[in-house]
This record gives structure tokens, sequence and C-alpha cells, in this order.
């Protein structure tokens, strides 16, 4: 494994603003991942060292609301955080390698990435997006039932039939989105048609499902029917 280099690492940092690296991990990775990932950037560091990485977060948490933050020059961040990290170390008596000082930064990193993927509030204030993408499953269910579907009345019953499947398939391989959206949901306060946050959730989640395979389907026919 290439031995870690600050400079190189604060190189690829500067002219680059922090919620352009924040955006960067959103964009290549989901909340579960980013936890893993924020989990074991953790346990590669020493107590002193974990004790370090949690101070660290919890002092931008606080700062995650302000905008400033966000659009300073990663650098510059880079510097706080690696400045701060190599005072507490000797503070605590412990002589960090450029490893553990890489690895305080990267908890402070990915800790910033979750909460911009969690909180819609601190999103709007980093001026992030979070892009999700439409599963490869729609078009496959949507296809499907086009092809094998008799009657229009069947067809109708399996579109809705797929909403249902549609809500397993998220509870199961996507749990993380229904996580993002409790989150949101009791930090604002919005209510689905006033159902319970899990409820809501998974009513959005069935008549999008449903929404957005009909089009699909109805080409699919269409093209059956020409051919």
């Amino acid at each position: 494994m290439k031995p870690i280099d600050l400079v190189e690492v604060r190189n690829e940092c500067q002219g680059r603003k922090l919620n352009e690296i924040v955006q960067y991990h959103i964009n290549r990775a989901n909340l579960t991942k980013l936890e893993l990932c924020f989990e074991d950037t953790k346990d590669r560091l020493s107590l002193t060292g974990q004790d370090i990485a949690k101070k660290m977060t919890q002092l931008y948490s606080m700062l995650a609301a302000t905008s400033d933050l966000w659009h300073d020059d990663c650098s510059t961040i880079f510097d706080h955080v690696t400045d701060k990290a190599r005072e507490m170390f000797d503070s605590m008596g412990e002589e960090p390698d450029d490893e553990d000082i890489y690895n305080v930064w990267m908890a402070t990193v990915l800790h910033l990435t979750i909460l911009a993927y969690m909180y819609g509030n601190v999103r709007k204030v980093a001026g992030i997006k979070k892009h999700i993408k439409l599963p490869l499953t729609k078009f496959m269910a949507g296809i499907a039932i086009g092809l094998l579907d008799e009657s229009w009345l069947m067809t109708l019953g399996s579109i809705l039939g797929w909403g249902i499947v549609f809500c397993a398939y998220v509870s199961i391989l996507e749990r993380d989105r229904l996580r993002n959206f409790v989150a949101d949901s009791i930090e604002t306060g919005r209510r689905v048609w006033g159902l319970p946050p899990v409820m809501g959730f998974y009513v959005i989640e069935f008549w999008a499902a449903v929404i957005g395979v009909i089009p699909i389907v109805a080409v699919t026919r269409i093209i059956r029917a020409i051919f």
C-alpha cells in the first residue's frame, strides 16, 4: 500500500471547495457504504486517535449549518483539521504518523458527508444534491409486464403488484433511503397525508414505482402490438 503523503493530499484539496469533495463522496456511495467507510477509518486509529477524531467530528458538526464552511477552500479546512489533530495528539502524549493524521482528516470528511446525505437542511446550506439513481429493476419490470400480460386488466393488476414488490425491494436493499426520509421527516416535521414517516415513505415509493413503470409498460405493449 502506498504510504500517505499529506502534502499530496493537501495539494489535491487546494482549489476545491469542501462541498465539492463531499458531493464527490455522495455520488460514489450510498449511506450504508459511507457509514462503513467512516467506521473503518476510525478503527485504523488508536484509542487516542479515535477520541481526537470524535472531537473533530463534533466540532465540524456544529459548523455544518454555516455556509462559509462548505464554500471554503478545502486546503484551508485540511490545514485546520490536521494542525488541531497534531496539537491534540501532542497534548495526549502520543506521536502520530502521517496515516494517523490522514485518518482523522478522512473521518471528519466522511462524517460531514454522512450529515449531508441524511439531512436536507445541511445539503441546502452546503449546495449539495443527493442523486437517487432509478433502479434498473423498474425498466425490467415494465418490459416484463408489457410482454407477458394478455389484457389491460391483467396489466393493471401486475402494475399494482409491482408497486408492492418494489416496496419490498427498497426495504431490503435500499434501507438507507428509508432512514434518510425518516430523519428528514422528523427534522422538518413534514408528513405525507399525516401518516407516520415510515408509512409515508412506503406510500411515496409505491406510487412512484407504479407511475414510473406505466410509460415503460405502455411503450412495450404498443411495440408488441405493432410487431
